[in-house]
C-alpha cells in the first residue's frame, strides 16, 4: 500500500484514525500537512512505522528541531529512502541527520534534502558521515 496526503489539515484525532493504514503502508508520502498534524503523523509513525521503506515529508514543517528528533527516533532504521525537501531544515537539523546516516539511517539508498537551508558546515558533515562509511548503499543523494 502507498499512502499519500497532500496539504491535510488534520490534528491528533485524524492521524490516529490513519495509524491502521500508515501500520500496513510500504510507502508513506505527505506534503504540506500543518504543524498539528505533521507532529500526530510523526508519533503514528513512531509506533505504526513498520513495514515501510519510503518516506516522504516534503514541504512538512519539520524545522531544525523536528528533523533531529525524527532521525533520532528509533523507527526508522528499516527506511530505505527518505524525501525530506522543503522542510526548513537548518544546520542543526541536517547536522543530526549527518550523525545518523552512522546509526539508524546506514541503509538508506536514496536521500533528497532540497530546498533546505542547511549550510556549508552541514553539508561538510553530510560529506563527512559518507566519505566515513555511513549510508553505504546510498546512491541518490539530492
Amino acid at each position: 500500500m502507498y499512502l499519500h496526503w497532500s496539504e491535510l489539515l488534520i490534528a491528533e484525532a485524524g492521524a490516529a484514525g490513519l495509524q491502521p493504514y500508515v501500520s500496513a503502508a510500504r510507502a508513506v508520502s505527505t506534503t504540506r500537512m500543518g504543524p498539528e498534524g505533521l507532529a500526530a503523523l510523526l508519533a503514528a509513525l513512531r509506533t505504526h512505522l513498520h513495514s515501510a521503506t519510503m518516506l516522504c515529508l516534503d514541504r512538512c514543517p519539520l524545522g531544525k528541531a523536528g528533523a533531529a528528533r525524527f532521525v533520532h527516533a528509533s523507527h526508522v532504521g528499516h527506511l530505505r529512502s527518505l524525501s525530506m525537501c522543503e522542510a526548513g531544515i537548518t544546520c542543526q537539523g541536517a547536522a543530526a541527520l549527518a550523525g545518523a546516516l552512522h546509526a539508524g539511517l546506514s541503509g538508506l539508498t536514496r536521500l533528497h534534502l532540497g530546498i533546505n537551508r542547511i549550510g556549508d558546515q552541514a553539508a561538510e558533515a553530510l560529506a563527512h558521515a559518507l566519505r566515513a562509511g555511513a549510508a553505504p548503499q546510498l546512491s541518490v543523494l539530492g
